[in-house]
């Protein structure tokens, strides 16, 4: 009987222990996820400018007809359609495999053209910005401002209204070819 109580007491004393231990184990990796999981809504918007800019080089090339991607004036949407057909596009509404014309609207995020103290800040056609018009032979048209490379900044947007520090996506004028910018690249421009 002495020893079946002593079992009970060790085996109490083991699960506490056990116990300790995973709470620290918990305590410890708690703040990685949750490191993990921020930002994610702005990467997927600067992903999706990027995928955007690519789909728009394959149809424009696929169609033999320029390809133009935008933002709306708000910073909330990014729309990819045939440029001739831009403003009357009948986009099917956050995107389709396959689809000529999409419009996303961006989760809790917005993007905005960050245009540098050399260049001219484009204006709104029809209510959206022009990031990129891609020609059938895969370059990307000039914009008439002499811009040879363009920033967006893209910031998520907080329960609180407040805006992250911007994640910004360069986008090379000539090819239409975008990167995310190296955070040692990040500091720059409006925050």
């Amino acid at each position: 009987m002495r020893t079946q109580r002593r079992n009970t007491g060790y085996t109490l004393m083991e699960l506490l222990v056990v116990l300790a231990i995973l709470i620290l184990l918990a305590v410890l990796v708690m703040p990685t996820t949750s490191s993990l999981s921020g930002a994610t809504r702005q990467k997927a918007a600067a992903d999706a400018i990027r995928g955007e800019l690519a789909a728009a080089r394959a149809w424009a090339m696929e169609d033999g007809e320029p390809y133009r991607v935008a933002l709306s004036a708000d910073g909330a949407r990014i729309r990819r359609a045939p440029e001739g057909t831009f403003a009357e596009a009948a986009v099917i509404q956050d995107g389709s495999v396959g689809a000529r014309s999409v419009e996303y609207t961006f989760e809790h995020a917005t993007a905005e053209i960050e245009a540098s103290a050399d260049q001219q800040a484009p204006t709104a056609t029809d209510s959206w910005l022009t990031i990129a018009v891609i020609l059938p032979d895969g370059t990307c048209r000039d914009d008439g401002s002499g811009a040879m490379n363009l920033i967006v900044a893209v910031r998520e947007i907080y329960e609180r209204g407040t805006k992250s520090a911007p994640l910004r996506v360069a986008i090379r004028g000539i090819t239409g070819s975008s990167r995310v910018l190296p955070s040692s690249q990040q500091s720059g421009g409006q925050q």
